[in-house]
């Protein structure tokens, strides 16, 4: 079945087992073996967690184009032929739109940064190209989950800079004694949940193991999330510094929301009967 040679084929390029696979998956290693053999199909569900996770479309998984041109026969007992270690070493390149994008990303943003720094803005103009720099260096080194990191990287340098620029905080939302502070506040943060939710969505087919010092691992991560600042410091920081803890407090809140949802998930999909 070509179906299972695709999955075989795309699990080995990935340098995964089954078990590896399985445990990704929320299935039995039983369960991807009768898939590689062809003795059993995955349901509709696992056929597209099955894409995500090989970064191919559905058609492409079922049917075999583009990125399953290798004629090798693949070893349904779960071990890489050379052909697959090849095909491997082919799908873990930068894939060449994307990485022209990225240098596009980057010439675009170092020529904004040269612009301000001719006129005397310097450090402006590295705010404001940050963002297309970010997202360069995200599309030409990195293979997966490229849409949440660019989305990451293009919020926390906006926020950082209305943080500074304005100092909005929560006080403006609850008294909102100025309609232009608490609407960018609201905006920050919807902004912000909407970052997490990507996040939460690009990692969906991430499992981890749900042991006890995981679990106490994200219980601390949330505590120093919720610990008010001016229990970390000793006395009222700068309101640079200031800024910067409130922005390594979002990249602490999103990934305590993605480990968790990630363990959560996990620990579902333990409960229930292998497939």
């Amino acid at each position: 079945m070509e179906l299972g040679k695709n999955i075989c084929r795309l699990r080995t390029g990935l340098g995964l087992s089954q078990e590896e696979l399985a445990s990704r998956l929320g299935v039995s290693r039983q369960s991807v073996s009768k898939w590689e053999t062809g003795t059993a199909t995955p349901e509709l569900d696992k056929v597209a967690a099955l894409a995500r996770l090989f970064g191919v479309t559905i058609d492409e998984l079922v049917l075999g184009e583009a990125a399953l041109r290798s004629n090798s026969d693949c070893d349904p007992g779960g071990n890489k032929t050379k052909a697959d270690d090849i095909e491997g070493e082919e799908r873990s390149a930068i894939p060449r739109h994307r990485f022209i994008a990225g240098v596009a990303l980057l010439c675009t943003g170092w020529a904004i940064t040269l612009i301000f720094l001719l006129f005397g803005g310097g450090l402006f103009g590295l705010i404001f190209s940050s963002p297309l720099l970010i997202c360069g260096l995200v599309c030409i080194t990195v293979r997966r989950h490229v849409g949440f990191l660019c989305a990451a990287g293009v919020y926390l340098p906006v926020y950082l800079y209305l943080k500074w620029g304005t100092g909005v905080n929560l006080a403006d939302l609850l008294h909102w004694s100025s309609t232009a502070r608490a609407s960018i506040y609201v905006l920050l943060v919807a902004a912000g949940l909407a970052v997490i939710a990507c996040g939460v969505r690009s990692f969906s087919t991430a499992r981890l193991s749900p042991a006890a010092g995981r679990w106490a691992a994200l219980a601390a991560g949330c505590v120093l999330c919720l610990l008010p600042g001016q229990l970390i410091f000793s006395s009222w920081p700068n309101h640079l510094v200031w800024v910067f803890y409130h922005g390594l407090k979002f990249c602490l809140l999103a990934a305590c929301a993605i480990y968790g949802s990630v363990l959560v998930r996990t620990a579902a999909e333990a409960r229930r009967p292998g497939d």
